[in-house]
């Protein structure tokens, strides 16, 4: 795949995706939008690479949303050209997916980061869902969903309606973000979580993913069927792990008595 504005390395089983464009803050336009579309859909369909790490060039910013002066310069441009209501996004993946936040973290790059598994910020990240103030418009991929899953109600509500904005120490304090880091340690850091994930066998990873997730989506108020579909959701969570090779070989169990690291091939 081939766009200046996204950038794509391997590192093993490691794909390292950056949104590429520090001179506007790595806002992305809707070709941006479809680049990192396509990056996303290449990881999920490529069997090689079990876990992405996600970040944005330079150190100012990861990501501060859709690109305003793009859109000032594209007055007819519809909601439906940005793709948005794909990709990342909307899209859950099999795979996990670690944010790696340098710097600002606003509007639909907030929304980005939301969707990841893990996030890892260096101490300068800023975290904030400006669109009211900043573009007459709402948080519309994701943050109003997202955002009060992750962090108190009423601290939500204060970010989507005041712009109030989040250090990486606030964040942490509210587990919204998993690590703080210094810029220069960023990356490594990232790849170094990614690593731990891949020392797992990454069918295993998918399915737990997929039973946090599926549990989650279920309404509160149905404590019934909850139970009962949680309880169906691990089992056939459990009949594919059994079908996979890397549980009939015994693989984990056989590393664990031999004092060694797992062979996973993630089949």
């Amino acid at each position: 795949m081939k766009n200046s504005d996204i950038k794509i390395k391997k590192y093993g089983r490691t794909v390292l995706i950056s949104i590429d464009r520090p001179a506007s803050l790595n806002a992305f336009t809707p070709s941006t939008v479809d680049a990192l579309n396509k990056a996303i859909d290449e990881f999920e369909n490529d069997n090689e690479q079990w876990t992405a790490v996600l970040t944005g060039g330079g150190e100012k910013s990861f990501c501060v949303g859709a690109d305003l002066k793009w859109m000032a310069s594209n007055p007819d441009a519809k909601r439906e050209d940005w793709n948005t209501h794909k990709g990342i996004w909307k899209k859950m993946t099999e795979k996990p997916i670690i944010a790696a936040v340098n710097g600002y973290c606003l509007g639909g790059g907030f929304e980005i980061a939301l969707c990841c598994d893990l996030i890892i910020a260096t101490t300068n990240a800023i975290f904030g869902l400006p669109e009211l103030k900043n573009a007459g418009s709402f948080p519309g991929d994701g943050g109003p969903f997202r955002l009060p899953r992750q962090i108190p109600q009423r601290i939500a509500m204060d970010m989507l309606l005041t712009d109030k904005r989040l250090s990486s120490k606030e964040a942490l304090r509210l587990g919204l973000i998993n690590q703080i880091v210094k810029s220069d340690d960023l990356l490594n850091k990232a790849l170094e979580k990614a690593e731990q994930i891949n020392n797992a066998p990454p069918i295993a990873v998918r399915l737990t993913r997929n039973l946090v997730y599926s549990s989650l989506d279920l309404p509160l108020n149905e404590s019934e069927e909850i139970s009962f579909s949680s309880w169906n959701l691990y089992n056939n969570a459990e009949k594919k792990l059994h079908q996979s090779e890397d549980w009939k070989s015994g693989e984990g169990p056989k590393a664990f008595l031999e004092k060694r690291d797992a062979n996973w091939t993630g089949k």
